[in-house]
């Protein structure tokens, strides 16, 4: 249990996904919701460690230590993407 939270990526759990394919699924289907709503205000509803594979690659944190972000249950996230600058941003 240990190597799963402090190296993630080290981690496939049999029958499921390592965190780093969580983190490329996650984010596909971000850019697709961004992508089918250009302009409007969305709201994404996911599991704590969905939450996380998605604000460590937002914020290109290394995958080390990606899990070290606190998502508690009803945690939500403020995050917005910028077209021109191809850039994501939290507040």
């Amino acid at each position: 249990m240990t190597r799963f939270f402090n190296d993630p990526n080290s981690i496939e759990i049999p029958g499921g996904e390592s965190f780093l394919a969580l983190q490329e699924r996650a984010m596909q289907a971000i850019k697709q919701i961004i992508a089918e709503n250009k302009g409007k205000t969305v709201a994404v509803f996911a599991h704590g460690g969905t939450n996380k594979a998605i604000l460590s690659a937002i914020m290109q944190m290394p995958k080390k230590i990606s899990w070290k972000i606190n998502q508690s249950n009803t945690a939500y996230n403020i995050f917005s993407y910028d077209d021109e600058y191809n850039s994501y941003y939290i507040y």
